[in-house]
């Protein structure tokens, strides 16, 4: 029964992948894709043969690429816009570090607008020097677009995408559209309020102008998406081509490109079809359960490790939010795989086929989908260095929470009260110093992903070869390079 049930969901995965990957390369086809270097910028430029509208420069936010914004690029090059999407200091292939003054205007904001004024400078070099640039940012990346379209009067539209900026008056910049989520409920509030610095009776969804025509503004929802599924939703992608094509005076009846679901076709599918690839591994006998009590090894190392990093500053780590993170998990890993060790539960039985196979199929085969499809998410320069020193962390981590995991051979569940004690252990350390790990909170969604993800195929390979030393080696690698390449790199 388990077998047969096997081939159905490898076909089921089969499908999603295909249907994935065809409505993705259908997405690019007729327009030319270009990467390149704008000084020191990385740089992908999306146009149509005949493209003849403006230019539109994209701009990703906090710890993204622009491949995460091929939404925006792909549709916009359709409707005839020459697009280019561009990778900020310390992030994607991007080799210069982000100041690590964020919070100072002269900090990172002043580099990122520096780094966007070098690519129009560039861009517009043999072109008319008056041809209107429309500029598109995402989160982080609004505040910069803002600030710098304040600056430069060739910006003649601007949209902003779960936006928060405190430079935005009543009349600058002129003309501003605002899109958020629908499940993000501060960002939707400081759409509002910006816009109803134009109109104080506004409400949501509503675009704007001025009783002298200075000022064109919009606040608009994207239904049913949070920070990341706006980038892909069909309201976001149309309401923008639509803004731009009025600003602009132009007519377009291009379908936007509908890529979100696909990319999650093709990762869920590649996902999904591990586990039946594993049935066919020959299976190894279930060691006996150990007879000690896990509950010691699960919440001990979650009250203990906060209080002991309590006193120290981690700053060794150029990755932003990534030091301190790398200690806990190093601590917590070492606490949880002493316990063991009391209870009797060994690293042995190491085989080093399982290790390989897990990471092959999640960086060469899972991993190769990501970069495509959806983000950065090849190391360049410094992060594989980085990457080693993370794994300090992470190795003994993933080495103690495998072994747990398997030495008690515990329902699914177990599992989750594991995970929920180590989350509750961060979220400590956090409260206890917020003004320095405050930024630690942008680590724990991939966290999350990551065992939602490599977790998942790490169990289902577990479960067929009983090998939880390869395997937990096999993951605290795998979270390594997976916090080295998620973080910007800062100077």
């Amino acid at each position: 029964m388990k077998t047969r049930f096997s081939y159905l969901v490898a076909a089921a995965a089969l499908v999603m992948i295909t249907f994935g990957i065809w409505t993705l390369e259908q997405a690019r086809s007729g327009v030319e894709i270009t990467s390149q270097n704008i000084g020191s910028v990385p740089a992908t430029t999306y146009r149509t043969t005949d493209a003849s509208g403006p230019l539109v420069v994209i701009v990703h936010g906090f710890s993204g690429s622009r491949k995460m914004m091929q939404g925006f690029s792909l549709s916009l090059a359709r409707a005839g816009y020459t697009a280019v999407a561009i990778d900020l200091p310390g992030h994607g292939d991007n080799l210069e570090p982000m100041s690590s003054n964020i919070t100072e205007i002269e900090g990172a904001t002043a580099q990122f607008m520096g780094t966007l004024r070098q690519v129009i400078d560039s861009l517009q070099k043999d072109a008319d020097p008056n041809r209107p640039v429309a500029l598109i940012g995402h989160s982080m990346a609004t505040d910069i677009i803002i600030r710098y379209a304040l600056t430069d009067p060739r910006i003649s539209s601007l949209v902003a995408v779960s936006m928060y900026s405190d430079a935005v008056t009543d009349r600058a910049p002129a003309n501003l559209l605002m899109i958020t989520g629908a499940y993000e409920p501060g960002l939707r509030e400081a759409a509002l309020r910006t816009l109803r610095l134009v109109d104080p009776t506004a409400n949501e969804d509503s675009i704007l102008t001025s009783a002298d025509g200075v000022v064109r503004r919009g606040a608009l929802v994207a239904p049913g998406v949070e920070h990341v599924g706006v980038l892909y939703s069909p309201l976001t992608l149309r309401a923008t081509l639509d803004w731009l094509n009025a600003a602009f005076d132009r007519q377009s009846d291009t379908k936007v490109v509908r890529i979100g679901g696909a990319i999650a076709a093709v990762l869920i599918g590649v996902i999904m079809l591990f586990w039946p690839l594993t049935l066919r591994l020959p299976a190894q006998p279930v060691p006996s359960p150990s007879s000690g009590n896990p509950i010691l090894a699960i919440w001990a190392p979650a009250v203990v490790t906060p209080l002991l990093l309590y006193p120290v500053q981690a700053n060794f780590l150029p990755v932003l939010g990534v030091s301190y993170l790398v200690m806990h998990i190093g601590v917590y890993g070492v606490l949880m795989l002493a316990l063991l060790w009391r209870e009797g539960v060994r690293p042995v039985k190491f085989t080093l086929w399982p290790m390989l196979l897990l990471i092959v199929y999640a960086l060469g085969i899972y991993g190769f989908f990501l970069d495509r499809y959806f983000t950065n998410f090849t190391p360049t320069g410094a992060r594989i260095g980085y990457m080693g020193l993370i794994a300090l962390g992470a190795v003994p981590f993933m080495l103690g929470d495998c072994l747990l995991l398997k030495a008690y051979q515990r329902p699914f569940w177990f599992g989750i009260v594991s995970r929920i004690a180590f989350f509750a252990s961060v979220i400590a350390a956090i409260a206890m110093k917020p003004d320095s790990l405050l930024m630690l909170a942008f680590c724990l969604p991939v966290v999350v992903l990551f065992f939602l993800s490599y977790g998942l195929m790490a169990r289902w390979l577990n479960a067929r070869v009983q090998t939880p030393t390869a395997i937990g080696l096999a993951q605290g690698i795998l979270l390594a390079f997976v916090l080295g390449i998620a973080f910007p790199i800062i100077g």
